[in-house]
C-alpha cells in the first residue's frame, strides 16, 4: 500500500498538481455538488462563486485544492489495491468506495457552511479536526468492511 501510494503521490507532485487540470475539475465538482447539496436541504438561496459557496449574501466556505478528496480517493484506492481480494470485487468497490468518500465530502462542506452560518467561532475546530477524524473515521470503515466482507481473510484458519 505504501509504494502504491508514494508512486501516486510522486506522479500527483511532479505530474498533475503542477499541470492543476485534475484539482481544477475536482474542486468545481465539490462546490456544484455542494451547492446542490445544500439547496436540496432547503437553502435555496445557495450558489457558488468561483469556489466560493455562498447563502444570499453570505460567503460561507472557500473550497480550496487541498479539500477536494484527490489525496483521500488515492490514499483508500492504495489500500483496496494492495490488499488481498478479487480484482472483479476490485473494479466494483473502487469507484463505490470513491462515490461514497465524495458523497461524505459533500456533506462535510454543507455541514461547514452550516457551521459558518451558526457558530462562526467553532468553524475553525470543526474544519480542522471534527470533520478531519469523521471522514478519516468513514474511509477506516471503508476499509474494515473491505476486510472484513470482500478480502477472503475473515474466516480462514492457519
Amino acid at each position: 500500500m505504501l509504494g502504491l501510494y508514494t508512486v501516486w503521490y510522486l506522479l500527483y507532485q511532479l505530474w498533475l498538481l503542477p499541470n492543476g487540470q485534475l484539482d481544477n475539475f475536482l474542486t468545481h465538482q465539490v462546490g456544484v455538488g455542494s451547492t446542490w447539496l445544500m439547496q436540496v436541504l432547503g437553502y435555496e438561496k445557495a450558489f457558488l462563486y468561483k469556489n466560493f459557496l455562498y447563502v444570499g449574501q453570505a460567503c460561507l466556505v472557500a473550497i480550496g485544492n487541498a479539500c477536494n478528496g484527490v489525496t483521500l480517493y488515492m490514499l483508500f484506492a492504495s489500500f483496496i489495491l494492495a490488499a488481498p481480494g478479487s480484482w472483479r470485487a476490485k473494479l466494483v468497490y473502487l469507484p463505490a468506495g470513491i462515490v461514497a468518500i465524495y458523497t461524505i465530502n459533500l456533506l462535510r462542506v454543507c455541514m461547514l457552511a452550516v457551521n459558518a452560518m451558526v457558530s462562526r467561532e467553532t468553524f475553525h475546530f470543526n474544519h480542522h479536526y471534527t470533520f478531519v477524524f469523521l471522514v478519516y473515521g468513514f474511509i477506516f470503515m471503508l476499509w474494515v468492511l473491505w476486510i472484513n466482507r470482500f478480502s477472503g481473510l475473515v474466516g480462514k484458519t492457519a
